[in-house]
């Protein structure tokens, strides 16, 4: 006889596949799009992860076609659908396959980062065409006049808007990572809660950036250092990407340590608090510690996942 959670399973299980098919409907909705999203690519990773083929291909056949019948097949129109399909997918499959955590998410984020790169690509033009209406939106609200101040916030909005531009491709990346970061969390708290055995991962403060990262990092600053402006463009995205993640991992170093000396919660609040009033350079600060940790163990993390 089925248990509770599993009749409930069973219940979702149509939602999912409903909310996958109706994902090419309300893409273009600003946050519903983006929640909708989200679930889907939970759903998606629940269904490969349970093997449920009859789902996944549904799913995946249907809101293709539905994607194609509504905004034509163009690249863009599937490279939009396999951010939100693909990835889920491999992550899915691979964790139900009994590969690791790191390196499944490792397969996932590169299949997210060759769709989203085409889709910028495709829809570059359009998104410059946003962001300078914005910029003349918040620039067209400041108070009429030629004072200092008011010019430094034009300036300052320009120069804002200008690194946005510049580094969209990293940041359209980082955020279908935290959409399938989201979708795995979420597919943790629903295996936990009908008691079924799930591979997690270790504490946040032993997680440690992958020693090959080192490979990807180093070339990247060098060409940024000495390329071409189109080269550098490439490379900051490359190091903005990466370094999101050194400086989690970073942070990850910071609280072991801080763990160690057995610092109250109310101190490491304060703590993080002084890294948010450092702003960027204390990203940049947490971004080294965690490269330099990726190449020197400092935790010995690697020792402790042997042993």
């Amino acid at each position: 006889m089925p248990s509770p959670w599993e009749k409930i399973e069973q219940t979702l299980n149509p939602i999912g596949l409903l909310a996958i098919l109706a994902l090419p409907v309300v893409a273009g909705i600003p946050l519903v799009g983006f929640l909708v999203e989200t679930i889907s690519i939970f759903f998606v990773i629940l269904f490969a992860f349970r093997r449920n083929y009859l789902f996944l291909a549904v799913a995946g056949i249907g809101s293709l076609s539905s994607a194609i019948l509504m905004h034509g097949s163009s690249l863009i129109i599937i490279s939009l659908w396999a951010r939100a399909f693909i990835p889920g997918f491999i992550l899915g499959i691979l964790i139900s396959a009994g590969v690791s955590m790191s390196r499944a998410f490792i397969f996932s984020i590169l299949a997210i980062a060759l769709s989203v790169v085409i889709q910028y690509w495709e829809e570059r033009e359009i998104i410059f065409q946003v962001l300078d209406k914005f910029q003349s939106w918040i620039t067209g609200g400041l108070p009429a006049g030629t004072d200092e101040q008011t010019n430094a916030m034009i300036d300052y909005v320009a120069q804002t808007i200008a690194v946005i531009k510049r580094l969209m491709p990293a940041l359209m990346v980082l955020s279908v990572v935290a959409q399938l970061f989201a979708g795995w969390i979420l597919l943790v708290i629903f295996l936990k809660a009908i008691g079924e055995f799930f591979p997690g991962i270790i504490e946040f403060y032993y997680w440690k950036m992958p020693d090959f990262c080192l490979y990807i990092i180093g070339p990247a600053i060098a060409v940024r250092l000495i390329g071409g402006e189109s080269l550098k463009v490439v490379a900051d995205n490359i190091i903005m990407f990466i370094g999101f993640f050194y400086a989690a991992f970073g942070f990850a170093l910071f609280e072991y340590y801080l763990k160690r000396i057995r610092l109250s919660l109310f101190l490491r609040i304060l703590f993080y608090i002084g890294f948010i009033f450092l702003q960027l350079p204390g990203l940049v600060l947490a971004a080294a510690v965690g490269l330099f940790d990726s190449y020197f163990d400092f935790r010995n993390v690697k020792a402790k996942l042997i042993g």
